[in-house]
C-alpha cells in the first residue's frame, strides 16, 4: 500500500502506472495518468514523500510528489535528458546517463546516488 496525498492505494495501481500499462511506454512528464516511463527500475523513497525512479529506458531519474493525491500527483525528470544516452556530469539540463538501473537518495532528500550502469560508474548527484 502507498500513501498519495491523504489517500491509500495499493502499489499494484502505482506500479501500473510507472510500468506504461496506464498511458503506455515512452517519455512524458505531467500528470501521473498521463506520463509515460521506459523500463523503469529502482524506486526510492525521501522522506518528505518524493517517490525517485530510475528511468532506464528514457536514461534520466524521475520524481513523483505522492504528498498529493494519485489525481493530482505529477511526474518530472530532474536529472538527466530523456531519450539521450552518454556519460556528462552538470546541471540537470546536460547531465547524462546511460541506463540507469539504481537510484537511492540522502536522508535529507538533497544528494541522489545513480548506478549509472552503461557506464559503468556510481553517480553522485546534488539537487537544489
Amino acid at each position: 500500500i502507498l500513501f498519495f496525498g491523504r489517500e491509500f492505494f495499493d502499489l499494484a495501481i502505482v506500479k501500473s502506472y510507472i510500468e506504461g500499462q496506464v498511458a503506455g511506454k515512452g517519455w512524458e512528464d505531467g500528470l501521473l495518468r498521463n506520463a509515460k516511463f521506459n523500463n523503469p527500475h529502482q524506486i526510492c523513497f525521501t522522506e518528505d514523500g518524493k517517490l525517485y525512479i530510475a528511468d532506464c529506458g528514457n536514461n534520466c531519474i524521475r520524481v513523483i510528489d505522492t504528498r498529493l493525491s494519485i489525481d493530482k500527483a505529477t511526474v518530472s525528470t530532474p536529472i538527466g535528458l530523456p531519450g539521450m544516452k552518454g556519460y556528462k556530469d552538470g546541471g540537470p539540463d546536460i547531465a547524462m546517463f546511460n541506463h540507469p538501473f539504481g537510484v537511492a537518495v540522502s536522508a535529507d532528500g538533497q544528494i541522489v546516488y545513480v548506478a549509472d550502469t552503461g557506464n559503468k560508474v556510481i553517480r553522485k548527484l546534488s539537487i537544489q
